[in-house]
């Protein structure tokens, strides 16, 4: 064992020990929380990574996927995806952990998002990368409520709020109504669509998600005619 190259434990520490907070910069417009993306991590630890000679590699221990329905009848492809994170150093040595990935997608990037999540904590759990705000979440634990027998039947209350159509849903919807209704200029679109909105939904700043998925797909099918 004394003669196996060891060089990976030095540098991991060196890292840790270059390592600044990661602040909550980012905001998810469908559920509205703040959280710290796969890239800030990359920001921060690449060129530290890179001074003491680790680098990383991600392999695929276990895929499992199915198909989910949405409440307006689309398909969701649910991805669920185990990886061995090795963090190697220049002389070959090397420790790993494992991380799972679980995400959904109307299209192709079910995996993608996986691979994200899963490499972010990584990453995080690995350094014990510190938050700038320090917020830790058993702060604020939610209170369970036992439910009444005569209350499992009752049926569910629509949520109130903002909007949970997001930017990338938004482009979507603008990019399928130019192409199906070419030759208008940026004004004409933007009333027009408003007005299609306003007609089909009611108040457009209540859109959901569901309702915003089945729109781009109407749009997107009127390509196809």
């Amino acid at each position: 064992m004394g003669d196996q190259p060891n060089g990976i434990y030095t540098a991991m520490v060196a890292v840790m020990k270059e390592i600044e907070p990661i602040s909550k910069a980012r905001t998810n417009q469908q559920q509205k929380f703040n959280f710290r993306g796969v890239e800030d991590f990359y920001n921060v630890l690449q060129p530290i990574m890179a001074k003491h000679g680790v680098f990383c590699t991600m392999e695929i221990i276990e895929d499992e996927f199915r198909d989910r329905t949405t409440a307006s009848g689309n398909l969701m492809i649910q991805r669920e995806i185990t990886y061995r994170v090795n963090f190697i150093a220049s002389d070959g040595s090397r420790v790993s952990t494992e991380a799972k990935g679980e995400a959904m997608d109307t299209g192709d990037k079910a995996s993608n998002k996986c691979a994200s999540i899963a490499h972010k904590y990584a990453l995080a759990t690995t350094f014990l990368v510190p938050y700038a705000e320090m917020d830790d979440p058993d702060e604020h634990s939610p209170t369970a409520r036992v439910i009444p027998a005569t209350d499992k039947q009752a049926p569910p209350v629509a949520p109130k709020g903002p909007s949970f159509m997001n930017d990338g849903q938004k482009k979507a919807i603008l990019a399928s109504y130019k192409s199906s209704h070419p030759g208008k200029t940026a004004e004409e679109y933007d009333t027009a669509i408003q007005a299609e909105l306003t007609t089909k939904f009611g108040d457009v700043t209540k859109v959901t998600h569901d309702q915003a998925v089945a729109y781009i797909v109407e749009l997107q099918a009127l390509l196809k005619k």
